[in-house]
């Protein structure tokens, strides 16, 4: 199941938010059920990349109808349970982590100019943490988008797995395709 979490914080980025949430329980709602084969992961990441992609173009040709939102976006954290794996979509600067023996691991990576200019080696991550323009993002759902983030992750045992954006933080526990929050 997919547990969508979008947040919008542009102009329009609520109507964006909810856009992208529709769309993610519309994968959902439209994903098949069959478990076998071969190809089964391969077909889930491209269902879900076609429906991104289609959640996109759906967002920007809101944005040019309506006038006032022309320039909404959203970020966009999408995690799929797919038998003992976790299929992670992301956009944004809203994050995933895992927690696995006291440590916690960050799934996605920020969309953001602070975290380019890491990367680049011209800030620390002490700088880019309180940076000026940490919030300010390379790409976003309806706005730039280069490309998806999508990975495909094993769990094993007991996985916690949770998602941060600015003052909001949800965990869940998963194990053996029970989610507990």
């Amino acid at each position: 199941m997919p547990w969508p979490t979008v947040w919008g914080g542009h102009t329009g980025g609520d109507i964006a938010s909810q856009m992208a949430c529709k769309g993610m329980v519309d994968y959902y709602s439209e994903t098949s059920d069959a478990q076998n084969g071969s190809g089964y992961f391969r077909t889930k990441i491209r269902h879900l990349k076609s429906t991104l992609l289609g959640v996109h173009n759906k967002i920007i040709e809101y944005g040019r109808i309506s006038g006032e939102c022309e320039d909404m976006g959203t970020t966009l954290s999408v995690l799929v349970l797919l038998k003992n794996k976790a299929l992670i979509a992301h956009v944004g600067d809203s994050r995933i982590y895992r927690l696995r023996r006291d440590l916690l691991e960050q799934l996605t990576e920020d969309h953001t100019f602070a975290q380019v200019f890491l990367q680049k080696g011209y800030i620390t991550p002490e700088v880019a943490s309180r940076h000026p323009i940490r919030h300010v993002m390379t790409q976003a759902v309806g706005q730039v988008l280069r490309t998806f983030f999508i990975k495909l992750r094993k769990l094993s045992g007991v996985t916690p797995i949770c998602y941060a954006a600015t003052g909001f933080t949800i965990c869940y526990r998963i194990s053996k395709s029970k989610i507990f929050l």
